[in-house]
């Protein structure tokens, strides 16, 4: 896991591309400023979802997760890790300067409902020769067992260029296909643990306002005001587990 803002991000994207391709579980916090460039260091704006939507060489799964709140920072960076090891991919907690810099009281976590998943792993007990292990194994969910280098009797061999099942580089369009199609059908899993937007306010509405991350508090209190003014309105968010799927 690290943690950045939009410039630091922006100079270790290669790095992102490498997790895609090597299919590494990471963790990234991306706390975004208005910029261009540096911009307002110290001021808040919403502005690098299609930047850290598309970020990266070529197509490769990743996700990102953008809270509402203090307390959807806990729990989005709990599920933030669990996605990157289910689906051994890049994730991205998409905050602010906002979210970064403020203090808020939250009741105490429920620990007890924390659960960690770390998706499919090589099993000790499989019948397979350790010689045999094939890190990026093809398989119909894209997700290959996973074994850890050096913790196990697995040689574990992975390449930044494109590569075979086993791990070697190659040049050749059939493996690149295969490699491709592999990656790109963790999209078909991922979808599932996408969450519907939360809404707010009447259902009747005839306005409705659409926001997504810390924007939540900002735009209800919108809401609020255009009912207070007979203007009825209602708020759907992208928040509390939303998640954002690469263009494939």
């Amino acid at each position: 896991m690290t943690g950045t803002s939009g410039g630091g991000f922006c100079l270790m994207v290669e790095g992102l591309s490498l997790a895609g391709m090597t299919e590494t579980p990471a963790v990234v916090v991306l706390g975004q400023r208005p910029g261009p460039a540096i911009g307002l260091p110290t001021r808040t704006e919403q502005g690098e979802l299609e930047f850290a939507i598309h970020a990266g060489h070529g197509e490769f799964p990743k996700a990102i997760l953008a809270p509402a709140n203090v307390e959807e920072c806990f729990w989005l960076t709990v599920k933030a890790f669990n996605l990157a090891d289910k689906y051994q991919m890049p994730v991205i907690v998409l905050i602010d300067n906002y979210l970064a810099t403020s203090y808020t009281t939250v009741p105490p976590f429920a620990l007890a409902k924390v659960t960690v998943d770390h998706g499919l792993l090589f099993p000790d007990s499989s019948d397979i020769k350790p010689e045999e292990y094939k890190r990026h194994k093809v398989t119909e969910s894209g997700i290959s067992p996973r074994a850890f280098p050096g913790q196990t009797a697995e040689l574990v061999v992975t390449d930044s260029d494109e590569h075979d099942e086993v791990g070697h580089m190659i040049e050749d369009a059939k493996t690149r296909n295969e490699q491709m199609d592999k990656r790109l059908r963790k999209t078909i899993g991922l979808r599932k643990d996408i969450a519907r937007p939360s809404r707010y306010s009447l259902e009747s509405a005839e306005t409705t306002l659409i926001g997504w991350g810390s924007t939540y508090g900002a735009i209800c209190e919108a809401v609020d005001t255009l009912q207070r003014e007979g203007l009825a309105s209602i708020l759907s968010i992208f928040r509390n587990s939303g998640l954002f799927l690469p263009k494939t």
